[in-house]
Formats: C-alpha cells, structure tokens, sequence
C-alpha cells in the first residue's frame, strides 16, 4: 500500500561544469574532471493507487528537497556537502532535479559516499535539525515530511552501478475526516459545521541524521484543512499530525455552528491511549445523529492496517 519517490543519482563527467565553494558564495570554480552527481525521479506505481504526498502523487515544478552527501562509515558530511538544495525542473511522476546553486560532485579520491535527503527543503537548518510545526494546515504540502537515508547504500565516481537510489517515507501522519448527516439531522443541518483537533501537540524537532523526530511540544488545538467532500458524504478534512501516543484529553470536536453562543450543537470523539504511527494514514467517517456521532475509523493508506469501528458521544 505505500507509495515512495525514487531519485535516481547518475555519475556524468562535468566538463566546463562550475561549482560555488559555498551557499553563500557567488564566485565559481571550476571542477574540469570531475564527476556530477545528476538527479532524476520517478514514482513508483501501486495497485491500488494511493497519495504519496499531499499535493498529489506527482512531483510540481520547483519542489525542492536538501540533500547531504555523508562519509561512507560514518555521518560526517563529505566536502560541505550539507543541506544542498535542488529543485525539480518539471511536473509530473518523472521530475528531473537541478542544483539550485551549489553543484554535488562525487570525491575525486575516489572514496565512496552516501546520500540523505528530505523534503520540503528550507535554508533553516541548525545543528542538522528540521523544525517540524503542524500549526498551519493550509498548504499540506508545506509541512508533509519526506525523508530518505539507505544507511548501506554506497557509491563513487566509479560505481558499476550508476543509479543511487533515495526511497523517501512519510516521517508524520495523517487524519482525513468525512461527515454526514444521520438520524434527527438534515444534509442543510451541516452546511456550517467546524471541525478541530483538541490538545494535539503541533512543534517538534526531526534529527535528519538519525531520522528521529524528539522535543514534541507546544499542545493545543488544530485547524484540519477543509478540502472537497468525499462522494456521499457532506463535508470533508484532512491534517498532517505529529505521530505519537494520544491519550484521552486529545479529542476532535465537531461543532454545528448551528446556534448563539453556548447553545451550539457540539459532538466529540476522544482517543483513548491511541498511538497514531508514522507513516499512517487514518481516515474516520462520521455519521452525526440528533442523539451523538458514531465513527467509523480505518488506517489504510501511507501503511495498510485494519479497519476499526468507533463510537463517540
């Protein structure tokens, strides 16, 4: 059921190719000889279909991923070769991926390297740490976190085998919400519904080293991002959420918006110890009666799981 990016890295031999001897740097220097790391992707196709990113299954244009080029035995970055960011060049299952500024070149000793990468790319990196924050749902791309590190994949200027390949994993999890309308309620009853996620932690930092998110903090409410409603049913969310253990304080509320203040309709679901793991994708169909919501729960996309069904007052 899961769904991955693959880079493919290809040695070219750069000739005339220039190299900036920093980010920071506009002079170039030249690197006659040496060979090019060259990125191009692909998307691997699954039966049945499923999102690999929020924004779709296809790269866009410009998307940008940061890559580190690390020490064949250990995660020492080779040559500064730190955070380098590049973008795709076109749209679609098969981008192909530029240098921005900086140019990765293999070691011209010939000692064989490794590559790690993430998406989406920001110049804001201290200490190697992303700043994960799930705050804002409105672009789900911009906070969907992809990572890619194959601890055993090693390369050099003259591998035999000329592909490097960067299979990127959802590092987050997500929540997609579909309601309608059940006993004692009309469709009409639900045009002003609000969804939130109560005391849901949204900040954390993600060591992009060992691939481990920590510091989880900042708890409050979560505004999921109203998209199309699903076929039958009358509204539709999803929000990308920090994977943890959710105990029974975190709760998502549905409020009808259906009176003054104080007197509105109001139905909660809460979670009960409930681990939402990375990589998952959690899909709850609700049903609103007069007398309470009842919630059909299913974990099926980025990792296939089993369905579940859920009752809420």
């Amino acid at each position: 059921m899961k769904k991955f990016f693959l880079l493919s890295v290809t040695a070219i031999i750069a000739s005339g190719t220039f190299v900036s001897c920093n980010q920071n740097e506009i002079e170039k220097i030249p690197f006659e000889g040496r060979s090019e790391v060259s990125f191009s992707s692909n998307i691997i196709k699954v039966i049945p279909p499923i999102k690999t990113r929020m924004a779709g299954n296809l790269w866009a244009e410009n998307d940008p991923i940061g890559i580190y080029m690390l020490e064949e035995e250990s995660t020492a970055v080779v040559e500064d070769m730190r955070n380098i960011k590049y973008v795709s060049t076109n749209a679609g299952e098969d981008g192909i991926f530029e240098a921005d500024e900086v140019t990765i070149f293999f070691p011209d000793n010939g000692n064989k390297v490794r590559f790690m990468s993430y998406f989406p790319y920001t110049a804001s990196i201290t200490d190697d740490t992303y700043q994960v924050d799930v705050t804002d749902q409105t672009s789900q791309s911009a906070i969907d976190l992809l990572y890619s590190f194959n601890e055993d994949a090693k390369y050099d200027k003259t591998s035999s085998e000329k592909k490097v390949i960067l299979v990127f994993n959802h590092k987050l999890a997500k929540i997609n919400i579909n309601i309608k309308a059940g006993e004692g309620l009309e469709k009409s009853d639900l045009d002003n519904i609000k969804v939130h996620f109560e005391k849901f932690n949204r900040k954390a930092e993600f060591d992009l080293i060992s691939g481990n998110l920590n510091n989880i903090t900042d708890n409050g409410n979560i505004i999921p991002a109203e998209i199309s409603p699903k076929q039958n049913y009358s509204a539709s969310y999803e929000a990308i959420i920090i994977p943890e253990l959710y105990p029974n304080t975190s709760m998502i509320v549905f409020d009808l918006n259906n009176g003054d203040s104080g007197d509105s309709d109001v139905f909660t679901w809460k979670f009960k110890n409930d681990e939402l793991g990375e990589g998952n994708e959690y899909t709850y169909n609700v049903t609103v009666n007069r007398s309470g919501i009842i919630v059909e729960a299913t974990i099926n996309d980025w990792i296939p799981n089993y369905p579940e069904d859920i009752e809420a007052e």
